[in-house]
């Protein structure tokens, strides 16, 4: 993406808006409680894996293990959607 304007004044329009963020909110949503605590409290929140996994009583290992598989999850999701 480029942060400058073009010198073709037809492409300073704005692109059409892709709902790519209402997407994956939805998929978020749709994820096992464990991965979605997991990714919102890391991602969204500003929480490590260790803080995020213990206010859950999880050990790291298995916060980890929900963040991976949220992840994978997401990242297909995604890949079909493109």
């Amino acid at each position: 993406m480029k942060w400058y304007r073009s010198n073709e004044p037809e492409l300073w329009a704005e692109p059409e808006p892709v709902f790519r963020d209402d997407r994956l909110r939805e998929m978020v949503d749709d994820l096992s409680p464990d991965s979605r605590w997991m990714i919102e409290r890391v991602f969204f929140g500003g929480a490590s894996v260790t803080e995020a996994s213990r206010e859950v009583a999880m050990s790291f290992d298995q916060g980890q293990r929900a963040l991976n598989r949220g992840l994978e999850v997401l990242r297909e999701n995604l890949q079909e959607e493109d």
